[in-house]
């Protein structure tokens, strides 16, 4: 299974390079708009209006290819958006099934969702736990959360640029009750002085009890 998960991601990544460059090419007179993909998007965003940003991405099967559906899209950024609110919601009207909400606990959190995801039976970012009193790595946090038999799993990618990014290491205490794992996994990060604007990315295979992978960054 992980070596599945690796070429996905191996893949999933490569047809986004193609995708964009192939879309950038045909629209060369176009100077308003920039071809790029969403997770660089949500880093400016971030960067620009002081914000963090979780991803909930779909893994899709198609024919023997498997894509990551949000990832995938390539965006036509334009200039001139003037608020936060503008920005996410224009990435709603670009991206096919792409969500966004606020966190309720820290605005400067916005979680961003594959909208087939919450439909989803069982899916692992809307369990609730019980209550929880943890203090520990961000790895050691997602093994405690899978012990507890929501289908959780850290993601293991060795072949990508992914794998020098990941964060596995960060300290965090969690304690409450009734927290959704969503709420588990973000709103514990210290984020003084945080570099990356992407606190996580969730990847979900589309079936009925499919586990969902996370990568810290």
């Amino acid at each position: 299974m992980k070596a599945y998960k690796i070429v996905a991601v191996a893949i999933v990544l490569l047809l986004s390079t193609v995708r964009l460059c192939a879309q950038g090419n045909s629209s060369g007179n176009n100077s308003s708009a920039v071809q790029t993909s969403l997770t660089e998007v949500l880093a400016k965003i971030g960067k620009d209006y002081d914000c963090f940003f979780t991803l909930e991405d779909a893994w899709l099967e198609l024919g023997t290819t498997h894509v990551l559906e949000l990832e995938a899209s390539p965006i036509s950024v334009a200039s001139g958006k003037k608020s936060l609110r503008e920005e996410l919601d224009a990435l709603h009207k670009t991206v096919p099934n792409l969500n966004y909400q606020f966190d309720r606990n820290n605005p400067r959190i916005v979680h961003v969702i594959d909208a087939s995801l919450p439909q989803q039976r069982s899916y692992a970012l809307n369990a609730r736990l019980k209550s929880l009193n943890f203090k520990g790595t961000v790895g050691e946090l997602v093994n405690l959360i899978k012990k507890q038999g929501v289908p959780l799993s850290l993601e293991v990618v060795l072949v990508t640029s992914e794998a020098a990014v990941q964060d596995d290491s960060t300290l965090v205490t969690v304690k409450g009750r009734a927290l959704n794992v969503r709420e588990a996994l973000s709103n514990f990060i210290p984020l003084n002085k945080r570099k990356s604007r992407i606190i996580w990315i969730a990847r979900t295979r589309l079936e009925q009890g499919g586990i969902t992978y996370v990568q810290f960054r």
